[in-house]
């Protein structure tokens, strides 16, 4: 086997171009460690299948949890437009309403939990088999989720460090969302569990301690962006309620039926009953403006809303503890 050339050294008085350009995603930093068979069928490498199961209609698009990561943080920002066409009312068929006219006419932002987790049982139930995933997939998976939640932890520890919010509570769900669809893949792919219950409970701890940081705006304000940010912030929490329910309830795979643990669930019970709290707390201004100005329409309908969301957040993991 012959070796390249040597390249010939540059002289010191003589200028050269440095290659520039941006490195491939689908680029294997160790090519020997897989088959490429296994690589060409498998969720966690770079040929991720297109069609990744959500459990809301407001995840109903085409992306991967990968590809979503590159625009998550935006994706609270810019929620207006998503929510006119992704809502649950347009899952039943109704005409969404127009965020951008102060008047919110719409029952409820979120699914009731039970066609949620139905919704969710069944992408399961239809979505595609594979072939089990190697350890060292596992590995690859692990050292990627532990990386992304670490950049969420430093980018909140340095907006704690500024003057003024340079990372919102907007921002940390959006970078947070694809994670936790991420999570989802990895268990919608009929895999066994290998350490995603733990990350679940790990984000559940973390939301507490992020979220009572954090200011809620108000919906008396009637605003599209303050309307987005309650749509997408209930929409992610049914999403983590609808996927921790799954897993305390188990599901087949792989010939063996996987479940939360019981030490796992008298871990989660605390956090998610203190997380509820935190929540409702941080919601209690926007009530309580609500609440005096409900001699406007549009601010007694923003109130009922609101509480019916407060009575979902988090129902289906309550109702299983």
């Amino acid at each position: 086997m012959e070796t390249p050339p040597t390249p010939a050294h540059v002289q010191p008085d003589e200028e050269v171009d440095i290659p520039s350009g941006t490195i491939s995603l689908d680029l294997d930093l160790n090519p020997g460690l897989e088959d490429d068979n296994d690589n060409s069928a498998n969720p966690f490498t770079g040929n991720t299948p297109r069609e990744t199961p959500l459990n809301t209609p407001f995840n109903t698009r085409n992306e991967t949890p990968l590809s979503m990561a590159s625009n998550g943080a935006d994706g609270m920002e810019t929620a207006g437009q998503d929510a006119q066409s992704q809502g649950p009312s347009a899952q039943r068929g109704v005409s969404p309403p127009q965020l951008v006219s102060r008047d919110i006419s719409i029952s409820s932002w979120t699914l009731p939990f039970e066609e949620s987790f139905e919704l969710l049982q069944r992408q399961f139930n239809e979505g595609a088999k594979h072939e089990p995933i190697t350890l060292a997939q596992q590995s690859k998976f692990i050292n990627y989720v532990d990386g992304e939640l670490l950049q969420i932890q430093r980018k909140f520890i340095k907006n704690q460090s500024e003057s003024q919010v340079t990372y919102s509570l907007g921002q940390l769900i959006g970078d947070l969302s694809p994670v936790i669809d991420l999570l989802w893949f990895s268990i919608s792919d009929h895999e066994c569990l290998f350490g995603q219950e733990e990350y679940y409970v790990k984000i559940l701890g973390d939301l507490d301690d992020w979220i009572s940081y954090y200011s809620f705006p108000s919906l008396a304000t009637r605003s599209t962006a303050d309307i987005a940010f309650h749509v997408k912030f209930f929409d992610f929490f049914q999403r983590l309620d609808t996927q921790v329910s799954f897993l305390m309830d188990g599901y087949d795979a792989s010939c063996h039926f996987w479940k939360m643990s019981p030490t796992e669930v008298i871990r989660l019970s605390p956090i998610v009953m203190r997380l509820r709290l935190t929540i409702i707390s941080r919601l209690e201004h926007s009530r309580e403006t609500l609440s005096a100005a409900r001699n406007v329409s549009a601010n007694d309908q923003a109130l009922n809303i609101l509480d019916v969301e407060i009575g979902r957040l988090l129902e289906g993991i309550l109702e299983r503890i």
